[in-house]
């Protein structure tokens, strides 16, 4: 599944892209409605070649299709490469969504701009597809589920997911939301599927949802909701739409999810004083969130390589939780009475990593403490050695003999000693390519690698943000002394949005300063960083501007950007335009065709 992600004034909309050839536009007729003021009727048409390569032609618009600040008429791109089509920023990527659509900015019903199914094999849950409502196989998986919810004390983010998904299938919906009445408005709670559509959106911007269990006939599809009531009172909503039940009720399985999610509210307790900290003991800490496909893929890969003893190296872009996994793989392994050591490769200087990894006799250096290494730490035990990339070249072979043979010399030791360790190993680089330019040793690499282990960039993951934001909020709340709800539709929509190129660690500094700046128990988009949200971009700005290129550059590209604007703001009347420039229509005229503007 491919899809198109538009970001615009308005916020980011992510539409499915069905067909091998598509045309963008503002006009009723086109594959795919971009409603925004600098798009052209008929904008621009997209191709996705059988190599997941993107062809991008002009349709002859009036603003434009530009590819790295170069106007074009026709070019190709590899998937999720930014283009722009006016002042529209678009990408094309691979995988299933969570779309993040406005209530403003609706597709148009043909087949090729709906929404992204339900039915996704992204979201389902193995085992319940095309069950009878009244089937044992699907009342029996949500039992299995929530056991495990139970043995997790309730709070894994992941498997309240998983149950909603599986409510998703049951009911052939494309929504299902839990939510939580928080003074006049709602704030969510868990959420599987697509946004609601906008008739329900106003119902909760009033806060205006019957007080019981009913079915209402919307133009999007039957809405059912039931109300919940969770812990010390708490008011909540159970939200399914459309509903196509033939009947006004749930199923079984489904209505025991409904009645665990009132669980799910949490109680309204006094708040304590300002910047206090409770002493409530934390819950333990997720090892790793995953709801996406492809990150449960790579779960169920790694527990099963994780008994295995093979060394295994983790590849993944820095921040994508390499560490977390690591421990899994020592929890997962017969070591995992042994001692878990991790050491960063790239964070130590060269003349103190053999001292770590080895240790270090007495008498070596003066004013020098003897030390074990991290090898002798780890015996009997797992050691992680992040950014192994980056470990430098004289090291390279004193670490491939420890492999090979078993045994470590320590600086200053007469001889070298045994050790019992698996090394774990992990890069955000590619490490083949490192050995093509002799970086990095070949015959190491294969020690290393086992088996390799690839980790997906959050952004390849957008259905585990939602799981994870809810997550880092929880725990940063509790360590904060404060409570937490959920979040408004428009930070979901601006989480979800966001392209996160620190990954889940981003992810987790952005809600934790989020929560620790809230006055509420809901965090909205005004908590969270301007480059989030996208209010404040001076880098972009400079690369607009040209700024670091030569005079005759920068002028040339501010006066496009002027220009453009200008007419934007005259809505294409030269006339108006040139009233507004205070120049004439004839030098107007001249310089919207000397730079490629008519």
């Amino acid at each position: 599944m491919y899809y198109l992600e538009a970001r615009t004034r308005k916020g980011v909309v992510r539409w499915p892209v069905r067909r091998d050839r598509v045309v963008i536009g503002r006009g009723e007729g086109c594959d795919i409605v971009v409603p925004d003021p600098s798009i052209s009727r008929r904008h621009l048409e997209v191709r996705i070649t059988g190599d997941d390569r993107v062809i991008i032609r002009d349709l002859g618009s009036t603003n434009g299709t530009w590819l790295e600040e170069q106007r074009i008429d026709e070019a190709e791109t590899p998937l999720e490469r930014w283009f722009a089509a006016g002042s529209v920023l678009l990408s094309v990527r691979k995988g299933v969504s969570l779309s993040s659509l406005d209530p403003s900015l609706r597709h148009p019903e043909e087949e090729g701009s709906r929404p992204l199914p339900a039915e996704s094999p992204h979201t389902a849950i193995p085992g319940t597809r095309d069950t009878d409502p009244g089937a044992e196989p699907a009342v029996g998986r949500v039992a299995e589920l929530l056991e495990e919810l139970s043995r997790a004390g309730g709070h894994d983010e992941s498997l309240r997911h998983r149950l909603l998904a599986h409510v998703l299938e049951r009911l052939k919906a494309r929504t299902v939301l839990v939510l939580q009445q928080a003074g006049n408005g709602w704030a969510i709670v868990a959420a599987a599927g697509e946004p609601l559509d906008a008739e329900v959106e106003a119902a909760l911007e009033l806060g205006d949802l019957p007080e019981a269990t009913g079915k209402k006939d919307l133009p999007g599809g039957p809405l059912f909701w039931k109300p919940l009531e969770g812990p010390a009172g708490t008011r909540g909503a159970f939200l399914a739409q459309p509903f196509r039940s033939p009947v006004d009720e749930l199923p079984d399985d489904v209505r025991v999810v409904a009645a665990v999610a009132a669980s799910w509210l949490v109680p309204h307790e006094p708040a304590g004083e300002p910047g206090a900290r409770k002493a409530a003991q934390k819950l333990p800490r997720e090892e790793f969130i995953a709801v996406s496909g492809c990150s449960r893929q790579v779960l169920e890969e790694l527990d099963r390589l994780a008994p295995t003893g093979l060394p295994l190296l983790l590849q993944g872009e820095s921040g994508t939780g390499k560490e977390l996994l690591a421990r899994r793989i020592h929890a997962c392994s017969d070591r995992a009475g042994g001692p878990f050591v991790a050491i960063n490769c790239a964070a130590l200087p060269r003349d103190l990593l053999e001292a770590e990894l080895f240790g270090i006799e007495k008498a070596v250096a003066t004013g020098v403490a003897p030390r074990p290494g991290k090898f002798a730490l780890a015996s009997g035990g797992t050691l992680f050695l992040d950014e192994i990339g980056d470990l430098p070249s004289h090291l390279q072979p004193k670490l491939l003999r420890a492999l090979e043979n078993g045994h470590i010399h320590p600086l200053g030791a007469p001889a070298p000693i045994p050790v019992d360790v698996r090394v774990v190993s992990a890069s955000h680089q590619d490490l083949r390519a490192l050995v093509e330019k002799g970086r990095f040793r070949e015959d190491l690499l294969y020690r290393l690698a086992g088996a390799v282990i690839h980790i997906p960039p959050l952004r390849e993951r957008p259905e585990d943000i939602f799981p994870l934001v809810r997550f880092f909020a929880a725990e940063a709340a509790r360590e904060q002394g404060k409570r937490f709800l959920g979040l408004d539709r428009e930070c979901a929509r601006v989480l979800l949005g966001y392209s996160w190129p620190g990954n889940v660690r981003e992810l987790r500094h952005v809600v934790s300063r989020a929560v620790a700046l809230a006055d509420g128990e809901i965090l909205h988009a005004g908590l969270l960083p301007r480059e989030i949200t996208g209010r404040s971009d001076t880098e972009r700005g400079e690369a607009l501007l040209h700024l670091s290129g030569t005079w005759r550059e920068a002028k040339e590209h501010f006066e496009r950007a002027y220009f453009h604007a200008l007419l934007q703001r005259s809505g294409g009347n030269l006339s108006k335009a040139a009233r507004s420039a205070g120049l004439s229509r004839s030098f107007l005229y001249r310089k919207l065709e000397e730079l490629g503007l008519r």
